[in-house]
C-alpha cells in the first residue's frame, strides 16, 4: 500500500504517474468516467494526464478523495 498523504508543495508538484499504483488507478478512473464517459482513455489523452501535476488534476476529479494533505 502507498503513500496516501502529502504536503500541499508535493501535490503541486507531484506527477499522476509517481502516485501509488491504486490512488493512480482510482484517479484515472474518475477520469474516464469525466472525460470519457465511463470508456477507457485514448492513448493521447492518458499521456498528457500521466503528466499532469495533481493540482492540475483537481479542477477535473476531486482528487482529495483519494489523498490527503498533511
Amino acid at each position: 500500500m502507498g503513500k496516501a498523504y502529502f504536503t500541499m508543495q508535493e501535490i503541486q508538484t507531484l506527477k499522476l504517474y509517481e502516485l501509488p499504483t491504486r490512488i493512480y488507478e482510482a484517479i484515472i478512473s474518475e477520469l474516464a468516467l469525466i472525460l470519457c464517459g465511463g470508456e477507457i482513455l485514448p492513448l493521447m489523452l492518458h499521456a498528457i494526464v500521466d503528466d499532469a501535476t495533481l493540482a492540475d488534476l483537481d479542477q477535473y476529479v476531486d482528487i482529495y478523495k483519494f489523498v490527503k494533505i498533511i
